[in-house]
């Protein structure tokens, strides 16, 4: 089950279906406009800053032969600005907060991660989220965001970086570069960690 985490300008009904039939989860903001059916009211706990969680079918014709199936519509005040955010997912098991604290944590990994496309691996017995930005090869803790391992590789000009590779047998991150071949970090097995195996 991967997890799509996207911004309310990639909201495309027809993709989120393909990612549901595939067994994939979503989290997305929703667009001003859209229309919903409310359900489904959940119970909330505002003290997690959650407002709301419904359950929702969409209502005009096109959206809903795009995505016909039922999601959750999740409101939640992010308590540093006052905002009121609205997701949409189809996870029905992860409670409210969390389906905020997933969209939140998209946020730091695009703080962190300006050149490469994120990769998720499972390695140490921790699921690892792999990053590689202008300045520095990474792994963040997707519950939380924070950092496993920081290695700094600051790059001599602007490029855009190859997706990181991970070789599951040599339990091996390969990060491609223009400059240098291939740089290969030696992931820990007991705990979160890399070195340098392979320039």
């Amino acid at each position: 089950g991967a997890c799509y985490v996207m911004d309310r300008g990639y909201l495309d009904f027809a993709r989120l279906r393909v990612m549901a039939e595939a067994g994939a989860f979503f989290v997305t903001r929703t667009k001003a406009g859209v229309l919903f059916s409310r359900q489904e009211s959940m119970p909330v706990d505002k003290s997690t800053s959650v407002r709301s969680d419904h359950v929702v079918l969409l209502v005009t014709a096109a959206s809903f032969k795009n995505y016909p199936e039922r999601m959750r519509r999740v409101a939640y005040r992010d308590p540093e600005d006052g905002k009121v955010l609205v997701f949409l997912t189809n996870n029905s098991v992860l409670p409210a907060f969390k389906i905020a604290a997933i969209y939140k944590l998209r946020w730091r990994v695009e703080l962190l991660a300006g050149y490469s496309p994120v990769i998720a691996i499972n390695s140490a017995g921790r699921r690892q989220l792999i990053v590689w930005t202008g300045e520095a090869m990474c792994a963040l803790n997707p519950e939380d965001g924070s950092v496993f391992w920081h290695m700094k590789r600051t790059l001599a000009w602007d490029q855009a970086i190859s997706v990181p590779v991970l070789h599951p047998g040599l339990n091996v991150v390969l990060f491609p570069s223009d400059r240098e071949g291939c740089i290969g970090l030696q992931l820990g097995r007991d705990k979160p960690a890399a070195s340098v195996v392979l320039v």
